[in-house]
């Protein structure tokens, strides 16, 4: 058909009108020189032309042009082929043919002759190629050398047209390529009679006439086969396993760019995906997206030294999955002893790349790279160009790039808070000093961990069991800190569940280090990897040196299905249910709490809120909870609003929270409790390491003492602790660097004597002695009188319930609004109540007797029996208030302090109370604890700056206790105390409140 094919361009051309031609002289051939760069198949080369003489070098650069040509009169097997319709398969010998021309021509300079040259179809070409520089004894003409080593066989001459010359004067025809025709067949002939290549005869080496190259399995499902059924490739993970560190020989198919190439591994004829360690070059990008600047020229370079190259490779990483999916190896590649990462990062093609680069030769790559910026070669060139890797650490890290510390906080499974610093240096015996202390965030490097609940979200699976497995091995301990890379800032879109989203808001976030962190020798991301716990980043440049490690890890992980990798029917949820803000759910826990002397719970503390409330995770009842110590109280730290509007944080309290977050977040703590507030917080005593932290807050000068519960822990701990007050303050430290014993002494005296002198005064005769029961807020109460009632509410009504036996007895799903009933509460004993409301099965109960209220469902009611009513004892909670007075609510910060205050007053103990007066049903009292304080707990209220006088006097009004009030209002206000901190409470407060 190629013969034919001018001869039908010529009658076509005549059938259309054109003129007739006779024989015209050929064309002159083309010859040229250049260098061989590829060899397609044993009679195909493509050569880089050299530039011809004259022509001046392009302004910007241009690759050289290339030149596709098939050897004239030979023929060699074909290769394997697949387009678009359809596929070729590889002809016996194709490899060996074409390998033998690979090693005898790829590089070498050589003459082409182009004697014909398709008009149509094909930039494929015709002609003769010989080595201008052929060794002794070696065949220059490459069609020769192939069929003298039997790679190649003689094929028919080429088309008459483009062989035959044309002699004007005697207008004979002569075939010019006879002479070389016959010397191809004269080497043929003897390769046949040597039976060498393709004309053996030998069977093994006809077995063995076709090659299968092996690529790396897709999938552990990948089951692609050969003709003969046998599983075409090879585990790539299991593959670099065994050659890690090693280096093998191979021959470099494809470059992909200047250091991403595809390479033939012998001798096991295994094809993999290959990058240069620890050098980047720019990347070429598929249309329409335009190549990164000197991305062809880094191409060329790799092209010019290595393709189709015998080359050794050092395999120092692998990628189980690249940004394809495409399992990816990385390793140093040498040929001919020079190294092509280096070659390119001296000329300004790449850039450093740490977590590939080999250990022993990386800072040698950086000092190659920053040479060829300071000489501004090639994409160095622009000044604006050189932002290394390195100098964009620099921006973000202040510090060495290793470093140890100690973990003061654990974040999450992969963010660590290290603490820097704080090490005494000096001569033994001579002077100290403390070395500087900062706190740094720590992330772990390539893994993402399972993300910890937040708000109404769950913690995704394992999360939690995989916080605690780096808590428990780093909290308190010494780890070793190595800054692997730097991200740099960068804009994202997100949900409001911080999950990525097209559509999401957008988000500014800051450069960020990443970190490989040892503990106990233990690379913690690898220890999370071989739990399953988390899973490698495969995105990115820039990772972790370990990574190869971590893929590997991976890959063990998900074999054994463990953790992730495990059957997700099978993976434990993990709640936590957070009651540190919900009141009622609180205070449902602590009553069926074990709250006995002595007791001790085990908890996590996961916040510090100041230094002496946290809030505390307990296992044992998968709670969150606030908690607050006994004994011991330190200055609150002002709210974020609060500091806006200028509020100062009181004396010391930033220091407590710090010691206090130094001393015990995130590490495992005891807890003994005694009480709770109106908030829902729990109060007891802390214990870290057999410590009680109260105590060591005391001895600090960063509390004072508050009041204690008569319980085992605080009549052992009550000694200790006024002790360690009292040497605080003759220390002068802390809250008490300006403390005077005589001004207290003076003080306390006059207080004592005003409040014994006027307290008697202002009592009157209508008093009782009551105990508190529940606490709404600091003035809204209920208690019970101490009489012969309250001993039949617990000798009659309350035994007698126990002993019903009401537990068996059917739930009494009919009740209603107002129906007194017999309820069980969640410590499992019955009390008298009545429904208050009912709202889509579920009653609201108000205990009669003890004042609290709850919803709980049907399940929980049982009729309450006369025996029992009210008219065999009337219900015995009285709601109470303090007289004259009027507080902040809950939800404003001074009526939660107030609160507490109240409530520690109250607690527990018996009070003589007097009612000054009556709203309706509501006693308004004056209060006083009959313990040896005396306190009256009215004006201490007002004192504290925690409670002000109301505006409206009601008739009939103890005018005398109102001036002493008054007095002490005043004193509040001046002193700037609790609610007048910014002077006038003003006059809207008291409306609202």
């Amino acid at each position: 058909m190629q013969s034919n094919r001018p001869q039908q361009q010529q009658q076509q051309a005549s059938a259309e009108g054109a003129p007739e031609r006779g024989p015209q002289p050929r064309a002159p051939k083309e010859v040229g020189r250049g260098v061989v760069k590829q060899v397609l198949s044993g009679d195909k080369v493509v050569i880089y032309c050299d530039p011809r003489r004259g022509q001046a070098a392009p302004a910007v650069w241009t690759p050289p042009e290339e030149k596709e040509i098939k050897l004239s009169n030979i023929k060699a097997p074909l290769p394997y082929a697949k387009w678009a319709k359809g596929e070729r398969e590889e002809e016996p010998f194709a490899w060996h043919s074409k390998d033998f021309l690979r090693k005898y021509a790829v590089g070498k300079p050589v003459e082409y002759t182009i004697e014909y040259a398709p008009t149509t179809g094909t930039t494929r070409l015709y002609g003769t190629v010989v080595l201008t520089k052929p060794e002794q004894g070696e065949e220059a003409d490459l069609a020769k050398a192939a069929v003298a080593a039997g790679w190649a066989t003689v094929s028919s001459p080429a088309p008459k047209e483009s062989s035959q010359a044309v002699d004007s004067t005697k207008e004979v025809r002569v075939d010019p390529r006879s002479e070389t025709v016959r010397a191809l067949i004269d080497l043929q002939n003897a390769a046949k009679d040597a039976e060498l290549g393709l004309h053996t005869t030998d069977k093994a080496k006809l077995d063995k006439s076709r090659v299968w190259v092996e690529k790396p399995l897709k999938s552990e499902d990948d089951d692609t086969q050969d003709e003969s059924g046998r599983v075409v490739g090879f585990d790539a993970t299991e593959m670099y396993k065994s050659i890690r560190n090693k280096t093998l020989n191979a021959i470099v198919e494809y470059v992909h760019n200047g250091s991403t190439m595809r390479v033939l591994l012998l001798p096991s004829l295994r094809e993999v995906m290959l990058k240069i360690a620890g050098v980047q070059s720019p990347l070429i990008r598929r249309n329409p997206t335009p190549d990164e600047p000197f991305a062809r020229e880094a191409q060329f370079t790799t092209e010019r030294y290595l393709l189709q190259r015998d080359v050794s490779i050092t395999f120092n990483a692998f990628d189980p999955a690249d940004a394809r999916g495409e399992a990816t190896f990385y390793g140093e590649v040498i040929i001919k002893t020079k190294s092509i990462g280096e070659l390119l990062l001296d000329s300004g093609l790449a850039r450093v790349v740490d977590w590939t680069a080999p250990a022993s030769k990386t800072n040698h790559l950086y000092t190659l790279q920053e040479t060829a910026q300071k000489q501004r070669r090639n994409m160095w060139s622009e000044p604006s160009a050189v932002n290394t890797q390195r100098q964009a650490g620099a921006q973000s890290i202040t510090g060495p790039r290793s470093y140890s510390g100690k973990v003061v906080e654990v974040t999450s499974a992969s963010t660590l808070v290290v603490q820097v610093g704080g090490e005494r240096t000096g001569p033994a015996g001579g002077a100290t000093t403390v070395t500087p202390v900062s706190y740094i965030s720590v992330t772990l490097s390539s893994i993402t961990v399972p993300r910890l609940g937040h708000g109404d979200r769950d913690d995704e699976f394992f999360a939690f069991e995989a916080r605690e497995w780096v808590r428990k091995r780093t909290i308190g301990k010494r780890v070793m800190v190595t800054t692997d890379y730097v991200r740099p800032a960068h804009v994202v879109r997100e949900d409001k569940q911080g999950n990525p989203s097209p559509t999401g808001a957008e988000k500014t976030l800051p450069a960020k280090a990443f970190h490989t962190v040892i503990a106990d020798g233990k690379n913690l991301a690898l220890g999370l990897i071989d739990l399953g716990y988390a899973t490698i980043i495969p995105r990115g440049e820039e990772r972790s040196p370990h990574f190869d490690e971590l893929s590997m890890a991976q890959g063990v992980a998900k074999n054994k299905k463990v953790g992730l990798w495990g059957n997700p029917a099978n993976f434990p949820r993990h709640r936590v249910n957070d009651i540190s803000r919900n009141a009622q759910n609180a205070k449902k826990l602590l009553k069926g709490f074990e709250t006995r002397e002595g007791h001790r719970h085990k908890g996590i503390v996961e916040y510090v809120i100041s230094g002496s409330r946290v809030k505390i995770y307990l296992p044992s009842q998968t709670s969150l909870i606030t908690f607050f110590l006994s004994g011991a109280r330190c200055n609150p730290i002002p709210t974020k609003a609060q500091l806006e509007t200028g509020k100062e944080t009181p004396l010391c309290a930033a220091e407590a929270r710090d010691f206090t977050r130094s001393q015990i977040l995130h590490h495992d703590v005891e807890i003994t409790i005694d009480g709770q507030d109106q908030s829902g917080a729990f109060r007891g005593h802390l214990f870290f390491k057999k410590q009680s932290l109260g105590l060591q807050l005391l001895q600090k000068g960063y509390a004072q003492l508050s009041r204690m519960n008569r319980d085992s822990d605080s009549n052992d701990l009550e000694p200790s602790y006024k002790a360690a007050e009292q040497a605080a303050k003759d220390e002068r430290i802390g809250i008490w660097i300006n403390y005077d014993p005589e001004v207290e002494r003076l003080a306390a005296e006059e207080r004592a004597k005003a409040q014994n002198t006027e307290l008697e005064a202002l009592s009157k005769p209508r008093r009782e002695l009551v105990q508190v029961t529940e606490v709404i807020d600091a003035s809204v109460f209920y208690y019970q009188s101490i009489t012969d009632a309250q001993k039949r509410l617990e000798d009659e009504i309350m035994k007698g319930l126990q002993e019903e036996g009401l537990n068996g007895e059917r739930p009494f799903t009919a009740a209603k609004k107002n129906d007194v009933v017999a309820c069980r509460f969640s410590d499992n004993k019955w009390y008298r109540g009545v429904v208050r409301s009912v709202q889509d099965g579920k009653f609201k109960i108000f205990y009669v007797d003890y004042g609290n209220t709850e919803m709980v469902p049907a399940s929980e009611l049982r009729q309450l029996k006369n025996t029992y009513s009210e008219q065999a004892l009337p219900f015995q909670a009285r709601a109470g208030t303090l007289a004259y007075l009027q507080v902040h609510p809950l939800s404003d910060e001074w009526g939660t302090e107030a609160a507490y205050h109240f409530r520690e007053l109250v607690w527990g103990k018996t009070l003589l109370a007097t009612v000054e007066y009556t709203e309706g049903e509501v006693s308004a009292l004056s209060l006083i604890t009959s313990d040896e304080s005396k306190a009256f707990v009215n004006g201490d209220l007002v004192r504290a700056g925690l409670a002000k006088l109301v505006r409206r006097i009601p008739r009939g009004a103890n005018y005398e206790l109102i001036d002493w009030l008054r007095a002490e209002q005043d004193e509040a206000h001046a002193k700037h105390a609790g609610i007048w901190e910014y002077g006038d409470a003003g006059d809207d407060d008291d409306e609202k409140h």
